[in-house]
């Protein structure tokens, strides 16, 4: 019987975890593409909140650019780190370590409550009647 190893298991979880974001990112993306609206995801009344951004008028009228996007930064790079980490390559640990250190950066960023910086204001992001 082999010994446990802790890189076997640390490598089992990094497949897990790239597996879990890689195919989310890839059925959100679906989802988006399928109903560019926002109805297939239930997002349709978030699409006013991007129009503040400055690309709006080019990028953010459907959901099809923030598709590609997801597809492109977290469904595409966690399914190769996973293919592989399937084939046991040092490539796969590494690329596995740099998509959730990315997925992570993200998070952060997002939710710190001591962020002084912000593309647009709480006022600007509500909807306006036209």
């Amino acid at each position: 019987m082999k010994p446990h190893s802790k890189f076997n298991a640390a490598r089992r979880a990094l497949l897990f975890w790239c597996l879990f974001i890689g195919i989310g990112a890839v059925a959100g993306a679906v989802g988006m593409l399928a109903a560019p609206d926002g109805s297939a995801l239930g997002m349709e009344g978030m699409l006013p909140y991007f129009q503040v951004l400055p690309p709006a008028e080019y990028l953010y009228q459907d959901f099809v650019f923030p598709s590609i996007a997801l597809l492109c930064v977290n469904g595409i790079p966690n399914l190769i780190a996973a293919a592989l980490l399937f084939r046991h390559k040092k490539a796969g640990i590494i690329s596995g370590g740099l998509c959730g250190t990315r997925v992570e950066s993200i998070c952060c960023r997002q939710g710190n409550p001591l962020r002084r910086t912000t593309f647009y204001t709480a006022q600007e992001a509500e909807p306006k009647a036209c």
